[in-house]
């Protein structure tokens, strides 16, 4: 995952509320899982060149990638509330989830790749449309405001912070 991905998932996560959150996790999932799907395609490009180090590299990328994603799965479970009834099945389609990319660890299989991101696509899909309804407080209150636009870059739009709180964090 690049830097500028990393710093993007960290803004939504800090101004977002908790189906907000939510859906900056399922990204978080797929980013990793399209590292991991990019990683195999390498490892598979450098069996053909018979290239051993570039093999080492990718299977480690590979392997990072899943255990990523992975982790993503498990604290989707671990903010499961068993409460609702809704909860049972999301742990159910997670567990699949998790035991499909274990079993891609070792099979090396991008069809694999396939129906976890089919899975986890959809779930998606459904997380937005309740986020788009949820008009709660963003988690965090006590963060960085950005402003985009004032200065353009050779490719993008900048962002800058525009409250500097001096006492923005925790008091003791």
């Amino acid at each position: 995952m690049t830097k500028e991905l990393v710093q993007s998932f960290t803004k939504r996560i800090s101004n977002g509320n908790r189906s907000e959150i939510i859906v900056v996790l399922f990204d978080i999932f797929m980013a990793y899982e399209a590292d991991a799907r990019a990683a195999l395609l390498e490892i598979k490009q450098a069996r053909v060149a018979k290239n051993t180090t570039q093999k080492i590299a990718a299977t480690k990328a590979y392997r990072e990638g899943i255990r990523h994603a992975s982790m993503v799965l498990r604290h989707l479970e671990d903010d499961l509330d068993f409460d609702q009834e809704i909860s049972n099945q999301l742990f159910t389609l997670y567990t699949y989830c998790e035991r499909a990319l274990a079993r891609a660890t070792y099979k090396e299989d991008l069809h694999i790749f396939d129906q976890v991101e089919k899975v986890m696509g959809e779930l998606r899909e459904a997380f937005v449309a309740v986020a788009s309804e949820d008009t709660s407080a963003p988690l965090m209150v006590n963060t960085e405001k950005f402003v985009a636009g004032y200065t353009y870059g050779k490719t993008d739009v900048k962002e800058m912070a525009v409250n500097f709180d001096i006492s923005r964090g925790f008091l003791a």
